[in-house]
C-alpha cells in the first residue's frame, strides 16, 4: 500500500503538534523543517518554532543528522537560521568548507552562533567568515588549519570576541605574533579554555601566557 503524501496544512498541523509535546526533542523539530517544501510552507513552520524556540538551549541546537545530509548535498536552506551550534568536521569531504560556511551565512540565514568547530580546513578563512558575519560566539575550535599569526591577531582585536570563553586552535601556525596578541587582547580576558598546543610558540612567550593574570582560573594547554 502507498503511503499517503501529508498536505502542506496537515504538515503544518502536525508540527504544532510536535511543539506543544515536551518531550519533543530539537533533533525531531529540525528533521520536520527539513521535509517541508521551500517557499512559504517552510517560512510558516520557521515562524512556528522560533515562537518557542527558546524551550531549547542554544548548546543543543545543532545540525541534525538529515541537515548534514542536506548540506554534503548541497542544499543550504533557511531553517539554518536556528542553529546555535555548527561542526563543520562532519562535512570533511566537501573540499572548499569555507564556501559552504559563507553560503550558510548568505542563504541559510545564519548570524547567531554559540559554538564553532572545524579541523582540517582554511583556518585563516574562517576566522575571517567568523568575524565578518558572525556574533554570539563562546567556544571555537579550529584544529588543523594552518591558523596564522594575522588571523590570530584579528581575532584577538575583534570586540566581538568578548564573549568568548573556551578557544583552542591547536596544531596551527600563529607563532609568537600571534600568541602576543592573544595575550595583549583587551577582548579575551575571560576565558576559561585555551589551547595553543603546537604552535611554534617560544618557551618564554608560553610561560608569559601561563602566568598572564586574566587567565589565573582558566585551563591553559601549550607545548
Amino acid at each position: 500500500m502507498t503511503r499517503r503524501r501529508q498536505s502542506d496544512e496537515e504538515r503544518l498541523f502536525a508540527l504544532q503538534e510536535a511543539l506543544g509535546d515536551p518531550s519533543t526533542t530539537w533533533g525531531e523539530v529540525l528533521n520536520r523543517l527539513v521535509f517541508c517544501p521551500d517557499g512559504l510552507v517552510l517560512e510558516r513552520a520557521l515562524e512556528l518554532v522560533e515562537a518557542v524556540v527558546e524551550r531549547w538551549p542554544a548548546a543543543t541546537r545543532a545540525p541534525s543528522r538529515f541537515v548534514l545530509r542536506q548540506l554534503m548535498a548541497g542544499h543550504v536552506r533557511p531553517y539554518l537560521r536556528l542553529l546555535r551550534v555548527l561542526d563543520i568536521r562532519p562535512l570533511h569531504p566537501i573540499r572548499d568548507r569555507n564556501a559552504l560556511l559563507r553560503r550558510m551565512i548568505r542563504e541559510g540565514g545564519v548570524r547567531e552562533l554559540q559554538t564553532f568547530r572545524a579541523r582540517y580546513s582554511d583556518g585563516d578563512q574562517l576566522i575571517d567568515t567568523l568575524l565578518r558575519s558572525i556574533h554570539g560566539l563562546q567556544v571555537i575550535y579550529i584544529g588543523g588549519s594552518h591558523v596564522g599569526p594575522a588571523a590570530a591577531q584579528a581575532l584577538a582585536q575583534s570586540p566581538s570576541m568578548s564573549g568568548l570563553r573556551y578557544l583552542s586552535l591547536h596544531n596551527n601556525s600563529i607563532g609568537d605574533g600571534g600568541a602576543e596578541a592573544l595575550l595583549a587582547s583587551p577582548y579575551l580576558r575571560e576565558l576559561r579554555w585555551l589551547n595553543l598546543y603546537r604552535n611554534g610558540i617560544s618557551g618564554a612567550l608560553r610561560d608569559a601566557i601561563k602566568r598572564a593574570p586574566q587567565w589565573q582560573g582558566a585551563q591553559i594547554i601549550l607545548g
